[in-house]
């Protein structure tokens, strides 16, 4: 081996030392992004939360493996994910019992009355549902109450439309809300639509295009108006166990395209991989229903389905009726596709989109004057944090409530160096491993061949 030149084997040599021992870096130099945690003054050992915002999901991966909280001394903090909730309550719908007294048709006013007595225990209703087989109908109907059998009527609803317009598009209204009361008794009355500027039917087909509204109307009051059972209800507060808090987060319209060809209307969206879980969209149409489909679009342009809905908003009179949120379970991703079936009506003008997600938190011990750091954007393949959080979950158990943490200005980690590997700036280790070992086969080879030539002279 004398007469490989030194130079040769001492670069092999750190070469191979160099492929052979791994990285040393900075734990905080693995992740892309960071930000300060503001805290408020406190004096002795403190739980913090700190709520995510969109930034924060916009670089993390799924579970959020990919994120530390460093103290100024680089170790790392243990810290707990929460997705926040509360006990919730809502209005619910109950039967209140009602049975029927008389009933009596009036055949010339072409009209029908109908007087309904409360159970004795019932609460008196704040509305009533007219259950009916029949479709493509309009109705007026009057609703009047008393307190007993020798008290006056009172008005509770008056000429209240109630329709079925199946013929024309997806659109019903068979419940009439009552002013509050507390009656006892109370007359129905169902009438023909005798004013043309009183049918919500009309109005709706003249804004959509439809045709054949007089005939259908004209052929709807020669028909008998059949009904199956008359629903009163009450409204009562429940307990509904808990709700998530939803955070707005910022969507973002791409692209809005009109397809002729398949009637539909295409629009995509940009979710900054925010933890969603509804979306509302925005129009200034009024007088329509369409159906509606969500899609997730991954990084290849696969599409999944999240959600199908029927949208609508209903603006007549005393009619007024919205529905323009899609709900679904919860999704992260960078785009979503939003896809509105126009028929042969005109389409939808999207002038925005609202979107909601669920909100999470961490938890974490901080100490008085620590200067922390929360980095994120980290390799997503690599194993996600174990960390030892019973004292946490106790704090927590006992009704604590943490400090509300901040978080600062979010900005590219200048310390972050990837793969880069020590002393050889940011040349990839991959690379001089390779080189490493491509050296040390050359300078083997080298000491093979000339042990050859000494062998072969020495013969």
């Amino acid at each position: 081996m004398k007469g490989i030149p030194p130079a040769v084997l001492m670069l092999a040599l750190a070469a191979g030392s160099a492929a052979a021992a791994p990285a040393v870096m900075a734990p905080a130099a693995m992740y892309r992004q960071t930000a300060s945690l503001e805290l408020p003054p406190f004096d002795s050992e403190e739980v913090a939360a700190l709520i995510l915002p969109a930034a924060v999901f916009a670089r993390t991966a799924d579970d959020l493996r990919d994120l530390r909280v460093f103290n100024a001394a680089g170790a790392a903090l243990a810290w707990q994910r929460e997705r926040m909730s509360r006990p919730s309550t809502q209005m619910a719908r109950r039967d209140s019992l009602a049975r029927i007294l008389t009933l009596k048709e009036d055949a010339d006013a072409n009209r029908l009355e109908i007087l309904f007595e409360l159970e004795r225990d019932a609460v008196p209703p704040s509305g009533l549902e007219i259950l009916t087989p029949l479709h493509d109908f309009e109705r007026a109907v009057t609703v009047e109450g008393r307190t007993g059998p020798d008290a006056p009527w009172q008005a509770l609803a008056e000429n209240v439309i109630v329709f079925d317009a199946r013929r024309f598009m997806d659109v019903a209204q068979r419940e009439v809300g009552l002013a509050r009361n507390t009656c006892r008794q109370f007359r129905i009355v169902i009438g023909a639509v005798t004013d043309e500027a009183a049918s919500p039917v009309r109005e709706i087909m003249r804004q959509t295009g439809g045709e054949g509204v007089e005939t259908e109307r004209l052929t709807l009051q020669r028909r008998a108006f059949r009904i199956d059972r008359i629903r009163w209800w009450h409204e009562a507060v429940v307990e509904s166990g808990h709700e998530d808090i939803r955070t707005a987060y910022p969507v973002e319209i791409l692209e809005q395209i009109h397809d002729r060809t398949n009637k539909q209307t295409r629009v995509r969206l940009s979710a900054g991989r925010a933890p969603l879980t509804r979306l509302a969209i925005e129009t200034p149409a009024r007088n329509f229903s369409r159906r509606v489909r969500l899609l997730a679009v991954d990084t290849e342009g696969t599409r999944t389905p999240l959600a199908s809905d029927t949208v609508a908003r209903l603006q007549f009179r005393a009619l007024n009726r919205e529905q323009l949120t899609l709900s679904f379970a919860e999704r992260r991703c960078g785009e979503l596709e939003l896809v509105i079936e126009n028929g042969d009506n005109p389409p939808l003008q999207i002038t925005g989109v609202k979107a909601e997600g669920a909100t999470y938190r961490l938890l974490l011990f901080v100490q008085p004057g620590a200067a922390l750091k929360l980095y994120f954007g980290g390799n997503p393949e690599d194993p996600a944090p174990a960390y030892d959080t019973v004292a946490l979950e106790a704090a927590l158990t006992r009704g604590y409530e943490p400090l509300a943490a901040r978080l600062g200005p979010v900005g590219a980690n200048p310390d972050y160096r990837g793969d880069a590997g020590p002393g050889w700036g940011k040349l990839n280790m991959k690379w001089l491993m390779g080189f490493a070992l491509v050296l040390m086969v050359l300078v083997l080879g080298a000491v093979l061949v000339r042990s050859t030539k000494h062998l072969d002279a020495g013969a």
